[in-house]
């Protein structure tokens, strides 16, 4: 009996090993596509390399290998404008790695996602007051801050706030 469950055992292992060895080979085989495209990425390649990215860490929890690969998903999700997508790998990444070095990036990425996606002015200052308060260190603070101030605003409006502190700014030099 013992014999029998070590062989099913062994068995069992190798299937999985196998598995994982071919998710990776197709991650492989996808990047090497995305990149041969001449920085266009295509919609059905950038959605499978998402799939795969979020399969391999469903499968492979808490490795190194699975946070890259869900910062990758993240950045390619987002990049396709997949809103709903990018906050979730963005949740998972903040949720279950809380020690990631680039945790304030994925912190104020998700500002970015209910901003520029979901166009949730709301939420968007929740995640960047979040990300300030979180990270009060972090380089990104200063950009939150002004993200802050430009929620809501038109591009117009954006573009005349700029032309006037420069204009500021190049009285202040004279």
């Amino acid at each position: 009996m013992k014999t029998i469950f070590r062989i099913f055992a062994a068995v069992i292992m190798f299937v999985l090993v196998g598995c994982t060895q071919s998710l990776e080979e197709k991650i492989a085989g996808l990047e090497e596509t995305a990149l041969s495209t001449n920085g266009v990425l295509l919609e059905d390649v950038g959605t499978q390399l998402v799939e795969n990215y979020c399969l391999y860490a469903e499968r492979n929890p808490k490795t190194e290998q699975s946070l890259q690969y869900l910062f990758k998903a993240l950045d390619v999700a987002m990049n396709m404008k997949m809103a709903q997508k990018s906050l979730d790998i963005s949740e998972k990444i903040l949720t279950e790695y809380p020690d990631f070095e680039k945790c304030d990036l994925v912190a104020f990425m998700r500002g970015m996602i209910f901003d520029g996606m979901f166009h949730d002015v709301n939420s968007a200052r929740a995640a960047y007051e979040d990300m300030i308060a979180k990270y009060p260190n972090s380089e990104l603070v200063p950009s939150a801050q002004n993200s802050i101030k430009l929620l809501g605003l038109s591009d117009e409006e954006i573009i005349r706030m700029f032309e006037a502190a420069n204009a500021d700014d190049s009285v202040e030099a004279q």
